[in-house]
């Protein structure tokens, strides 16, 4: 007599059967069907964080390297050492954008190189960057008249503070340079600086802002017309 085979129904209770025995005995030893997977290891040899878990890594090897310091730009001092005002100008010579704060002030001091000392200070290489954060400026291009950076002005008859710690001189009025320095001036030589002087150096500052001059005396450009066709 023949042997009748399995029905396909009863195939399939059978394997359902043995899946569901697989996934019981996964379930209860707790050891997943694939291999866990090794964890990550950085360049070091040392096991990276999970997700969620902080890095046990040193705070040295788990930040970017910090660009090498650039080599100072060298702009030479000007005027005389023995001057009463001294400017300390602190900018980054290679930076296009402070290429104007440089200018005005190198014509400050052509204007009275008896009174008025200028330095610079390359803000971009190592020893410039302490400079300028013992000095507790906030940007890289910033200015210190005798040591301050702060003044008080009176401007249009207002007083008003004035600071010259957050950005290239060029950024400001002319009139806040003019008023600081030459309030310094009076401050150190009194009577021994005379309104000559004072005079040249505003002229000085002034012609030193050609494009703001030139911005304040011209008239802002008019918009060109554009035609419409005529409508049938």
């Amino acid at each position: 007599m023949k042997e009748q085979g399995l029905s396909h129904g009863q195939k399939v209770a059978i394997f359902s059967f043995a899946i569901t025995a697989l996934v019981a005995v996964n379930l209860f030893t707790g050891k997943g069907l694939l291999p866990a997977k090794a964890p990550a290891t950085s360049a070091q040899g040392e096991t990276a964080p999970s997700p969620g878990e902080k890095s046990t890594l040193p705070a040295e090897q788990s930040r970017p390297p910090e660009p090498p310091p650039q080599p100072a730009v060298n702009i030479d001092p000007m005027g005389s050492p023995d001057a009463k005002v001294k400017l300390k100008a602190f900018v980054q010579p290679s930076n296009s954008c402070h290429g104007s704060t440089i200018a005005i002030l190198k014509k400050v001091a052509r204007a009275l190189p008896n009174r008025i000392h200028l330095e610079f200070v390359d803000t971009a290489s190592e020893e410039g960057s302490r400079k300028s954060e013992e000095a507790n400026l906030n940007c890289s291009a910033a200015l210190m008249v005798n040591g301050k950076s702060e003044f008080e002005i009176v401007n249009a008859g207002k007083k008003q503070k004035v600071a010259f710690n957050h950005g290239p001189v060029h950024m400001m009025p002319p009139a806040y340079l003019i008023t600081a320095v030459t309030g310094e001036l009076r401050t150190q030589y009194g009577d021994a600086i005379t309104q000559v002087e004072l005079n040249k150096l505003a002229h000085a500052i002034k012609n030193a802002y050609p494009e703001a001059n030139e911005s304040l005396e011209q008239p802002a450009p008019k918009r060109p017309t554009i035609p419409h066709p005529a409508l049938d």
